[in-house]
C-alpha cells in the first residue's frame, strides 16, 4: 500500500522554488490536506469573517483579505464559518483555505499545479461530468484575487488546476506508489470491481470502479450528507443535554470526539460513552447508504476505507465486510491520490 513520505506537520515548511510543483489539494469541508513531494500536512477547514485584535509587531500569517475588501482569519478557535453550504466550492473562503494550506506547505512564492475535489454527486450528475461546477471551481480561483495582509508572505502561483472527484481520487493512490509505478491493488482491478468507501468531513462518498479501473459504476456510486462533521454536531448536542451545557467551544468538541474526555469548569469530565453511542449511530447510517449502494461486495474484489472518518469509524466499520481494507493515513487518501495524478497523469499533457 502507497504510504505518505512525511507525517503533517503543523509548521510553515521550506521548500525549493524552482520549477513547478505538483500539488494534491483536497479541500474538504472538515479540513485541507496538501500533498506533494516529501510532504502531506492538514489544516482544519475553519476560517472567520474578519480580522482578530492583532498584537502589536505581530507577523502572522492567518489574515488574509479578498478584491471586495473582505477580511478572514483562518483559525479553529474563532467563531468559524460553516463550510457544509452548497457554495463552498467556489467561496472565498474554500480559496482563502487553500492559499493557506499552500503557505503552510512551504509552498509559498512557489509555481504550483494543483488537483483539488469535489464530492461524487456533485463533480456528476446523471452519469456526466458537471462541467459546469467543475469550470466554475477552476475559474473562481483563478479569477479572484486573494492577499495575506503580511506584506511579506507571499502567496503560492497557481499555474494548472484541474478538479477530481472525491473517492476515485484516493483510487490512484491505491493503483500507484509515490514514483508513478503500479501497486498490487492494480492487479485486483485487473481481476475485477473494487469499492471505494471516502467518509469525509460532510459527506461520504462511494465509487466502484471497474473494467480495469477505466469505468465507474454510477449505479453503485454517489454521495451522501454523512461524515466527521455530523458526529461532532451528534456529539455535541448530545453532551450538551447530558451535562445541562449552554454552549461548547470548538476545541472541546473535538477534544470530546478524539480523546472520549471535554475539559469543563477547569476539570477533566469523561464523556467516552456518549461519544462511543455516537459514533455507533453515526456508522449505522453510513453502513445503512453503503449497503444501499454496494451491496453484499460478493462480486467486489475489495472494499477500501479512505477518509479521515473512517480512522474515527474503524472499530465500528471493521466486520461490514469481510474483504475490507483499511488504508493507513487515511485523511491523506484522496490528497495522495491528486498528487499522483497531478504528476504522473497530468503533468505530460
Amino acid at each position: 500500500m502507497a504510504k505518505t513520505q512525511t507525517k503533517p506537520t503543523a509548521e510553515v515548511l521550506e521548500l525549493p522554488r524552482t520549477g513547478v510543483r505538483y500539488v494534491g489539494v483536497d479541500d474538504g469541508h472538515s479540513g485541507i490536506k496538501v500533498v506533494t513531494d516529501g510532504v502531506a500536512l492538514h489544516i482544519p477547514a475553519r476560517l472567520a469573517e474578519g480580522s482578530m485584535i492583532e498584537l502589536a509587531g505581530a507577523k502572522e500569517d492567518n489574515f488574509y483579505q479578498d478584491e471586495s475588501g473582505a477580511t478572514y482569519t483562518v483559525s479553529a478557535s474563532l467563531p468559524f464559518l460553516d463550510t457544509r453550504v452548497g457554495t463552498y466550492a467556489t467561496s472565498a473562503a474554500n480559496h482563502v483555505l487553500i492559499h493557506h494550506a499552500l503557505i503552510r506547505a512551504g509552498l509559498a512564492g512557489c509555481d504550483v499545479r494543483i488537483v483539488t475535489g469535489l464530492p461524487v454527486n456533485d463533480f456528476y450528475i446523471a452519469g456526466q461530468q458537471n462541467t459546469d461546477l467543475i469550470d466554475a471551481k477552476i475559474t473562481s480561483l483563478a479569477s479572484t484575487t486573494i492577499r495575506n495582509r503580511n506584506a511579506d508572505v507571499q502567496l503560492a502561483r497557481i499555474v494548472g488546476h484541474d478538479v477530481y472527484p472525491e473517492a476515485i481520487a484516493a483510487f490512484y493512490d491505491l493503483v500507484m506508489d509515490n514514483d508513478g509505478n503500479p501497486t498490487p491493488v492494480m492487479d485486483q482491478v485487473e481481476r475485477g470491481p473494487i469499492a471505494i468507501v471516502d467518509i469525509g468531513g460532510k459527506t461520504t462518498d462511494i465509487a466502484v470502479v471497474f473494467n480495469g479501473g477505466t469505468g465507474v459504476d454510477p449505479k453503485r456510486s454517489g454521495s451522501v450528507e454523512l461524515g466527521a462533521l455530523s458526529l461532532n454536531t451528534a456529539v455535541e448536542m448530545a453532551i450538551k443535554r447530558a451535562m445541562k451545557l449552554d454552549r461548547m467551544s470548538t476545541m472541546q468538541v473535538d477534544e470530546a470526539v478524539s480523546k472520549g474526555t471535554i475539559r469543563l469548569f477547569g476539570s477533566d469530565q469523561d464523556c467516552f460513552d456518549i461519544v462511543k453511542y455516537e459514533k455507533g449511530v453515526l456508522a449505522q447510517q453510513i453502513i445503512t447508504e453503503v449497503k444501499r449502494r454496494v451491496g453484499g461486495g460478493s462480486d467486489l474484489e475489495a472494499v477500501f476505507f479512505v477518509g479521515g472518518g473512517s480512522a474515527l469509524l474503524d472499530d465500528e466499520l471493521q466486520d461490514l465486510y469481510r474483504h475490507a481494507v483499511f488504508v493507513e493515513d487515511p485523511q491523506f487518501s484522496n490528497g495522495r491520490g491528486m498528487w499522483k495524478a497531478c504528476k504522473y497523469l497530468l503533468a505530460s499533457e
